[in-house]
């Protein structure tokens, strides 16, 4: 027996190379499994701040505006196409800004948080205090990035 799909046998199925005209009422519809959730303000703070390396750009990006270069000094560990990634994906929605500079011959891109960016963070920054507890218990430690020799200064509450 041949597969429904071998070149020729039209009785079976549509072959692969007239999936460009198949007729739309005959294609399978997707129906979800579940109705969608409700929005939830806490998981879009997730949605918009997770992901590799979101929080540490914009924690890098609150001491002011960083070129790529910097931020790519500050986090060696980060792929070049997944930072800019990222990147991208902040400035998508709205809490970073880009601005090309011209430095001498070479056109260098700045990035820096938006007002909404920075509004974020100070929120974040409100979750320090819990976070570092957390990270001593464990005996770790941490200090605001340091970003062109100026510390991040985060609007830590006592």
């Amino acid at each position: 027996m041949r597969h429904p799909f071998a070149r020729g046998d039209a009785s079976a199925g549509v072959a692969p190379n007239r999936i460009n005209k198949l007729r739309p009422d005959r294609l399978m519809r997707y129906r979800p499994k579940r109705p969608p959730l409700d929005p939830c303000p806490i998981e879009e703070v997730f949605a918009v701040v997770g992901g590799k390396w979101k929080a540490r750009i914009l924690l890098f990006l609150a001491a002011g505006p960083v070129a790529l270069a910097g931020l790519r000094a500050h986090l060696p560990r980060a792929a070049k196409p997944v930072l800019l990634k990222q990147i991208a994906a902040l400035e998508a929605d709205g809490l970073i800004e880009s601005m090309a500079i011209v430095r001498g011959q070479a056109q260098i891109r700045e990035y820096r948080l938006s007002a909404e960016g920075k509004a974020l963070v100070e929120y974040l920054a409100l979750l320090l205090p819990w976070a570092l507890a957390r990270l001593r218990a464990r005996g770790e430690d941490w200090t605001a990035p340091d970003v062109l020799g100026q510390t991040t200064e985060l609007p830590i509450p006592a």
